[in-house]
């Protein structure tokens, strides 16, 4: 399958990465940098955008011209899902993180922590906490 690129000038969010899925969301028009939809109130418009998220594909590049600062852009390199559309000019581009790679806390049944106090001087531990998540389910 052929890969998409998608380009951007400007900067991006910085938590972007490789190997996040890329959405794009409703039908839109980009006025001076701002992102309308095709109706008057903010509610509708957010109703709008949420039931046409679309997904587009995983991320598997991201470069930039980093050296040019009057013209700035980057290019997110994209597989494709199978059923995707490519987003039309002036869509909203969002991204979602890969949850099997970007959590916070520790996995699995057995966890063994050492304290180790390698000073000459005593030394107090007042307390130690830890958070438990059950990973198996």
């Amino acid at each position: 399958m052929d890969l998409w690129k998608l380009n951007f000038t400007g900067s991006l969010n910085t938590s972007i990465q490789i190997g996040d899925t890329v959405y794009s969301a409703g039908t839109s028009s980009s006025v001076a940098g701002e992102v309308f939809g095709t109706t008057d109130s903010a509610a509708d418009a957010a109703s709008v955008y949420q039931s046409n998220i679309k997904l587009i594909g995983i991320i598997q590049s991201i470069t930039s011209n980093d050296d040019d600062d009057d013209n700035f852009w980057y290019e997110i390199t994209v597989e494709p899902n199978a059923n995707a559309l490519p987003p039309a000019s002036g869509q909203y581009i969002l991204f979602g993180k890969n949850h099997e790679v970007n959590t916070s806390s520790m996995k699995g049944y057995y966890n063994s922590i050492k304290f180790e106090n390698n000073s000459k001087q005593k030394a107090e531990l007042f307390a130690a906490t830890c958070g438990i998540d059950v990973s198996s389910k």
